[in-house]
């Protein structure tokens, strides 16, 4: 799982999936590095999250697209079970990873949150402005015979 700053909104994910292994990707430059920071709901449902036995915390950097997806790649392969699934509830690049992940790992799915409202969390820039630019390369009439 992809984590971003809205804690408390990703535990009914995990809830609902009951993971046996959760890998936790968490942004190496947000405030859950500092919980200290966070409001208190969010403190908790982070305590609770990662007292988990089967938790395995990873931080990466918001922009390391090419990092998560070999992480998740990994974490995948390292599995013996025959669904994998990725929640991609944190930033979207770390999304953009986990679908890159998911091409190559074929028992791998990738759910991702449609939220119907953001929790309002002021979050500084760092100053990095990052563009990814994605070519479709699907090409239906090669399919057909």
């Amino acid at each position: 799982m992809s984590l971003g700053g809205e804690i408390g909104l990703a535990l009914p994910f995990i809830e609902k999936y009951e993971p046996r292994r959760l890998g936790l990707m968490v942004i190496s430059e947000s405030e859950v590095q500092n919980p200290e920071k966070l409001p208190q709901s969010e403190q908790y449902a982070l305590n609770e999250l990662q007292a988990e036995p089967n938790v395995e915390r990873t931080n990466i950097p918001l922009c390391d697209v090419a990092g998560l997806s070999r992480y998740a790649a990994d974490f995948c392969r390292s599995s013996a079970a025959d669904a994998i699934t990725a929640l991609a509830i944190g930033s979207k690049t770390h999304a953009l990873a986990l679908g890159i992940a998911a091409f190559s790992q074929p028992r791998m799915e990738v759910i991702c949150r449609i939220p119907k409202k953001y929790t309002m969390l002021d979050v500084e820039s760092n100053g990095s402005v990052v563009g990814f630019e994605i070519e479709d390369r699907f090409e239906p009439n090669a399919y057909l015979t």
